[in-house]
This record gives structure tokens, sequence and C-alpha cells, in this order.
């Protein structure tokens, strides 16, 4: 499996044909960089049992859906299911292969070791944002989308504005704004959280404003691996992946 950081995701859309003709018995699987290491555990395991080989490969999701929709090549396309629809809905990925294999909800972020207040209500979560200093959050990722639905909902869009500082959508770039100290705490997905970079979970939000985000597989209009593509995503909706998304702070959507 090949891990791209944010430098090389263009790099890695030009290099896509050639990998591919290089590899050619090979399944490509493009990923969105959101759940690059939940994907790699998964992967990993999946090509144990069944013997199959898969080169896997990661961008943010804008690009990721970019790439598809423009006709690069992928056998099988991995990204939240809102940004999957509307690849289902233009042709780009068949549509009765999609399925969604996983969702994690969205939670607060802070500095290992910062107070922890309570936010088991929409107030003291609308309070939390308010005084805050500054709020870390992602532009290219659908958790930033959901934050800012949230704000608007909770009447705290023009105060907490001034206070956002947007971020790449690339893996642990959140973690590392709070840890390095340029934002105070940050607004992501569970599965996102990264301990290890010096930052820890505050809380999931509130049930009454928790916003689930989906993820789900699809075969690309590209592909000419259908067979094991659809053996692939068999795999992942299935029970056997469970444990890992959960280690990794996702729900299954498939129930065991």
């Amino acid at each position: 499996m090949r891990r791209f950081g944010s430098a090389c995701v263009a790099l890695l859309f030009c290099l896509l044909p050639g990998l591919r003709s290089a590899a050619a018995a090979n399944l490509t699987v493009c990923g969105t960089l959101t759940l690059q290491r939940t994907l790699e555990e998964v992967v990993s395991q999946y090509q144990t049992e069944s013997g199959r080989a898969v080169d896997l490969y990661f961008a943010d999701t804008p690009s990721l859906q970019q790439h598809i929709e423009t006709g690069g090549h992928c056998d099988v396309a991995i990204l939240p299911t809102s940004n999957m629809m509307l690849l289902a809905a233009t042709g780009t990925v068949f549509g009765s292969s999609a399925i969604e294999f996983a969702r994690s909800r969205m939670g607060i972020v802070i500095k290992a070791g910062a107070p922890r207040p309570s936010i088991d209500t929409a107030e003291k979560l609308r309070a939390l944002f308010i005084g805050a200093k500054s709020v870390a959050y992602s532009r290219d990722e659908p958790g930033g989308e959901q934050l800012l639905l949230l704000l608007e909902g909770l009447g705290a869009a023009e105060e907490v504005a001034y206070k956002l500082v947007g971020v790449p959508g690339t893996d642990g770039a959140i973690d590392q704004a709070i840890a390095g100290g340029r934002a105070e705490i940050g607004v992501q997905l569970i599965s996102d959280v990264q301990a290890s970079l010096g930052v820890e979970l505050l809380s999931a939000w509130p049930s009454e404003v928790q916003r689930n985000i989906g993820f789900a597989g699809a075969i690309s209009r590209k592909s000419t691996e259908s067979v094991p593509a659809r053996d692939l995503l068999a795999y992942i909706s299935s029970p056997k992946p469970a444990e890992i998304y959960r280690r990794h702070g996702l729900d299954p959507a498939t129930p065991e």
C-alpha cells in the first residue's frame, strides 16, 4: 500500500495511469485521506484473507472526487457518502454498487491536558464556541460543512466566524493546529482524532445536534476489475472489519 501526503496529491493523480499499467493485475482503490489509517488496516486484513493484491492510494476528498469525475483510473472509490451520491448521480461510479460501510460522529478536540468543560447540551456547546479563542476545522472535508451548519443552527455563526481557523483536509491537520497552538479547540470526526499528536477528544457533540458522516465504497465506471472490486466492497461492508472500524472511532454501518 502507498501513502501520499498533501504535497503529493497532484503527483498521485498524474501517476495513476502509469501505476495501473505497471501492476495491471492489482485492484486499485482510491480512498479519502480521512480514512487512511482505517483503510490501510482493513485492506491489509482483506489481502491476507483473500490473497488478492490491492494498490491503495489516498487524496483529500475534493481532489479524489475530481480525479474520478475527470476519468482518472480507479477500480474502487471510497468517499464520504454525500460525495459518492454525487458521483453516482452523474454515472461516474455504478450507483448499484455503492454501499455505506461505516459512519463517524462529530466531536470537539482539545489540547492534551487542557480543561474539559461539559458539552452535553446544545447550549453548553454553543457556550464553548463563544468562549473559545480559536476553532480549527477542515475546509475540504464534510466535517467542516457540518460545523458551519451547526453554528447557524446554534445562532452563533456571526460570533464565531472570525475565530475559525481553516486547515487542509490532510490526515492530522486539525490535531496539529491545536497541538501547535494555532487553535484552542477543533471540530472534526471522532475517527480522525490522533492522541499521539498531543490532543484528546473532549466529547462527541450532544445527541440533539449530532451529525453522522457516512462513508461509502463503489465501483468506478473506469474499472476493469469489477469482480474483485465487488468482492472487496462485500468485505468492507461485512462484519469482518467491524472491530477495526470501532478501534478507529467509526460505527459499522452493517449490523453484525
